[in-house]
């Protein structure tokens, strides 16, 4: 198993949280619950109010490599420069493609 692990947010002007990856599940006030709702992924943890639950940020680190963040704000509105805003969806159909 993978698990998703999320930064906590350091105050509330922070609109966007990292996220990096661990065979151990997330613990304490930051581990928040992803669910499929349709077929997207969002996320939720009762201490943060986000206006789209599925709402996902793709941004380059200094190595141009692209990191997958928590959009805190609004889809599509105000994103950070040089990032995407992204929606994460489940593949529905009958066999793998490539």
């Amino acid at each position: 198993m993978l698990y998703a692990v999320v930064e906590g947010r350091a105050n509330s002007t922070v609109m966007k949280l990292g996220m990096s990856w661990s065979t151990e599940p997330a613990s304490g006030d930051n581990a928040g619950t992803f669910v499929f709702s349709g077929d997207t992924l969002e996320w939720s943890i009762p201490s943060i109010t986000r206006p789209q639950d599925n709402a996902w940020l793709v941004c380059p680190d200094a190595d141009g490599n692209r990191l997958l963040y928590i959009n805190l704000g609004p889809y599509d509105y105000q994103t950070p420069p040089g990032c995407a805003d992204e929606t994460i969806h489940a593949y529905t159909g009958a066999t793998a493609v490539s």
